[in-house]
């Protein structure tokens, strides 16, 4: 048609159509737009949950929108941030015509990206034959990388969009990751082992507080930072205490046949010291009440989910050049700490039952 017709180069789409079906085809493509946005929306809501359960992005609120479908969610902030860039483009760009670049550069790079993820899964995940990954990355990269190399001369006419884009949220997903890692490791080497906390536990704790205690744990061994912050200032502890460890596995969801008491595993420890193991895969939401419901039912404990104190701690990051993370890298991860949100909303625990130890941390 071009050929015939090059005067339609400016909108070859139209330029197919009759003249009569000009319009329904207007409206048809504005329907087909919106069904596209939504899956879009709807994939950027559950990335970024599951970035969050991996440990690639701060908490957020996830609003489950449906009781029988998990998948069905609605992330508040990132909808938001589609909303403003959104509108941004279209002020920016002002015709479709002008965003053509970024598109096309950002269409061949996630083709290329899915060809080299689509190779590590059959190569490392379901172990296939070497020549039959490589042959298939091959074949996928014979199409993608002609049209990425075509489209990477577009960068500067508004290709930049989606490198941009990719490298910030890269970016943050980095530094978060960095941070939680180093925070972990800060907890591991400043924890006691649980064999030599019972040895000095007279040194350690003076008083026992009626009632039951759980103490937050990123690790099922050892004892919580939170726990000695509770000693060391108090030098009292519940008569009950539970160290619970929420942890994300590496599946969409943990329960597949739905028996709850599966997710939760309890251990007795001795001197009214109890360890609980939450697991969730990184596509569900927490639900620690319930957990704790179990757990109190397996160990026959003579409480109520209701009754139950939750001590969490709570992290202020402070730069005394004394850390591995840069100074940048540090400030970036403690703004994301202070805006994520926060791990009584995240685990759903009841607020009138939650306190927070503070302490500083140099990363």
């Amino acid at each position: 048609m071009l050929l015939v017709h090059p005067e339609l180069g400016n909108n070859p789409f139209f330029g197919m159509v009759p003249t009569p079906f000009l319009y329904p085809m207007i409206v048809l493509a504005t329907v087909a737009t919106v069904i596209a946005s939504q899956a879009l929306i709807s994939g950027a809501y559950s990335l970024s949950s599951q970035a969050i359960r991996l440990g690639f992005f701060p908490r957020l609120t996830v609003k489950h929108t449906s009781a029988e479908g998990e998948g069905q969610i609605y992330v508040p902030l990132i909808n938001s941030i589609l909303a403003i860039l959104c509108v941004t483009l279209v002020l920016t760009f002002r015709a479709s015509g002008n965003l053509a670049s970024a598109y096309g550069l950002a269409v061949t790079g996630t083709m290329t990206i899915t060809s080299v993820i689509f190779f590590l899964v059959t190569r490392h995940r379901w172990k296939w034959n070497a020549w039959y990954s490589y042959g298939v990355l091959v074949l996928f990269l014979a199409f993608d990388l002609p049209f990425l190399t075509a489209n990477s001369l577009k960068i500067f006419d508004g290709g930049w969009i989606p490198l941009f884009v990719g490298i910030f949220f890269y970016l943050i997903m980095w530094i978060w990751k960095m941070g939680r890692s180093l925070l972990g490791r800060h907890f591991y080497l400043t924890s006691i082992p649980m064999d030599d906390f019972f040895a000095n536990f007279q040194e350690f704790v003076k008083y026992r507080i009626p009632g039951t205690g759980v103490f937050m744990a990123s690790t099922s061994t050892g004892v919580p930072p939170v726990l000695m912050r509770m000693v060391n200032r108090f030098m009292s502890l519940h008569e009950t205490v539970i160290l619970l460890t929420v942890t994300s596995e590496n599946v969409p969801f943990y329960c597949e046949k739905k028996i709850e008491e599966d997710r939760v595993e309890v251990f007795e420890i001795g001197h009214g010291f109890y360890r609980v193991i939450a697991r969730y895969g990184f596509m569900e939401s927490h639900d620690i009440p319930k957990c704790m419901g179990i757990a109190i039912g397996k160990l026959s404990l003579k409480t109520r989910a209701s009754d139950i104190l939750y001590v969490l701690g709570h992290e202020t990051f402070v730069e005394y050049n004394s850390g591995q993370m840069s100074r940048t890298k540090q400030a970036i991860f403690s703004f994301l700490s202070r805006n994520a949100r926060n791990a009584t909303d995240y685990f759903g625990l009841p607020p009138g039952q939650v306190i927070e130890l503070g302490t500083q941390i140099d990363l």
